[in-house]
């Protein structure tokens, strides 16, 4: 799993003392990290809440062979150009064919300073096993 920290670091040397004082640290960062869902969890949270955006970073053609209905197309590559169609008052969960795009999509938004992300274990792959086997499996 990643991680959005950063750490930094300080040391002086006390001249008196003759010795070096142990590294200063600052205050610790508030760690962001991807929350991992299951298709389930997301097709819960998907029926329970309206603030909750779907988004397939997948590229167009395997969309056109499978999708979740209600997801919106934003493809990894064009991710970073496309920001300002994702709002940072929704929670945002990301998916793909199995699970690696959209883990490194979550956590590039969360680079970004997006709070509410997560992506879908297992891609729409298991969401065709798990919740809805009339989406195709490629």
């Amino acid at each position: 799993m990643w991680q959005v920290a950063v750490a930094l670091h300080t040391s002086r040397v006390d001249e008196a003392a003759g010795c070096c004082r142990a590294p200063r640290r600052a205050p610790p960062s508030l760690t962001a990290m991807l929350a991992n869902l299951t298709p389930v969890e997301i097709r819960d949270a998907l029926a329970a809440r309206s603030d909750v955006l779907l988004v397939d970073v997948r590229e167009p053609g395997e969309y056109a062979v499978a999708c979740i209905e209600g997801s919106a197309l934003i493809p990894l590559r064009v991710l970073p150009q496309q920001l300002d169609r994702l709002s940072r008052d929704r929670e945002i969960i990301l998916h793909c064919h199995h699970g690696m795009r959209s883990e490194m999509a979550g956590n590039f938004l969360l680079a970004q300073g997006y709070a509410r992300v997560s992506h879908m274990v297992g891609g729409i792959d298991r969401w065709s096993d798990d919740v809805d086997p009339a989406v195709p499996k490629y």
